[in-house]
């Protein structure tokens, strides 16, 4: 796992903008998992304090029916799992007790394919949703769970006691847990609750790692002393806006791909790719994946010009640095393997699906090899 003090000691470091979204950025997001809801629009009603996308989902509570699936086909079903299969996990995050009120339809989809899928919550989710998960479905596991130093403080005041660590501990008896993140969010370092929490998890193997306050234009971090891991940082807060180098998980909403929560909850944001249910395309998904990114990048860059943070800067040059960098094929027939870890679920589907693995990386045979990028001459 790449460690936030490595992430920032390269990408401060490095002038190569270039081979660095080739290498760290470009394909990277495909690798591992995907975020994943049948709906056309991400709705969560927890009302977490946290939530970095509030005004998102207040915007959008009335009109979430209208994304919302009527039915959900076989066909569509069928598919969904067949794109499932590029990767290692297919996370959920839906609001279960929101849906089991207002759409059932979905909710039962969920009780019928949860066994399949994991799941990932935050703060006041954890306490929502305990009823569902524990007595009503059964998800593959918990993939994450996301814990403010505010959350853990507020809960635990009122019980006066580590109420917090005996909610996670009861999913436990339930669930295996990949990963905890802790937020912090107070001005103050994590007091003992939060490392009660801790040390619980990691004396059972669970990963522990720590994530900036995404609504704080200096996002602040616990000041571990190395016992816990950070998450690599791929995003900086400027006048309340959230900008993203999108390199981490994808969002599968429906028949629409969108590269974070942000975008799948804004229903003025268009999808990176969409297709018709039966006629998914993964190359047109990579292609509009890659062009979809460089243009979101282009377009952030006017909004950071009066940028005086470091980071903040040096993301806006990474933006500068790359837009007009590449050139994008739709008729490629190679991935370089510098862009795509021959080690992954991804590398491997596509070795199956007509490309060969060869020493450089993927090629479908075919006339001369057409990089899936290039850089402009």
């Amino acid at each position: 796992m790449t460690t936030i003090q490595d992430f920032e000691k390269d990408f401060l470091s490095v002038d190569d903008h270039s081979s660095w979204f080739i290498k760290y950025d470009a394909l990277r997001c495909v690798e591992y998992d995907l975020a994943f809801s049948p709906a056309k629009l991400y709705y969560c009603g927890a009302g977490c304090q946290v939530c970095f996308i509030e005004k998102n989902l207040k915007r959008i509570k009335s009109m979430y029916a209208d994304y919302v699936p009527e039915t959900i086909t076989d066909e569509q079903t069928k598919e969904w799992f067949e794109i499932f299969e590029y990767y290692y996990k297919v996370l959920v995050t839906d609001d279960l007790i929101y849906l089991k009120r207002n759409h059932p339809q979905m909710f039962e989809w969920y009780v019928k394919h949860a066994k399949h899928l994991e799941y990932g919550m935050t703060d006041n989710a954890l306490i929502t949703q305990m009823g569902i998960l524990l007595n009503e479905l059964t998800f593959k596991s918990i993939c994450e769970i996301s814990l403010s130093d505010e959350f853990i403080k507020k809960v635990n005041s009122k019980k006066n006691h580590n109420k917090v660590k005996e909610i996670v501990e009861k999913y436990l008896e339930k669930y295996n847990l990949s990963k905890t993140k802790y937020l912090y969010t107070l001005d103050e370092n994590p007091d003992r609750d939060v490392h009660e929490i801790f040390d619980s998890l990691s004396d059972r193997g669970i990963i522990n790692a720590t994530q900036d306050d995404l609504r704080k234009d200096e996002n602040r971090k616990f000041q571990s002393t190395g016992e816990m891991k950070q998450q690599s940082n791929w995003f900086a807060t400027h006048k309340g806006n959230q900008y993203f180098i999108h390199g981490e998980q994808t969002e599968l909403l429906g028949n629409s791909f969108y590269f974070n929560a942000t975008e799948a909850s804004d229903p003025d944001c268009p999808p990176f790719y969409t297709f018709e249910t039966g006629k998914f395309n993964v190359e047109d998904m990579l292609v509009s994946m890659l062009k979809g990114k460089l243009a979101y990048y282009k377009r952030c860059i006017p909004e950071l010009e009066d940028a005086t943070d470091p980071w903040v800067i040096k993301i806006r040059d990474y933006y500068i640095n790359t837009t007009e960098k590449f050139v994008i094929n739709d008729d490629f027939n190679f991935i370089p393997k510098l862009m795509l870890n021959p080690n992954t679920k991804f590398y491997w589907k596509l070795s199956q699906t007509g490309y060969k693995n060869t020493e450089h990386g993927l090629y479908k045979p075919s006339e001369k090899p057409k990089s899936i990028i290039e850089l402009r001459g």
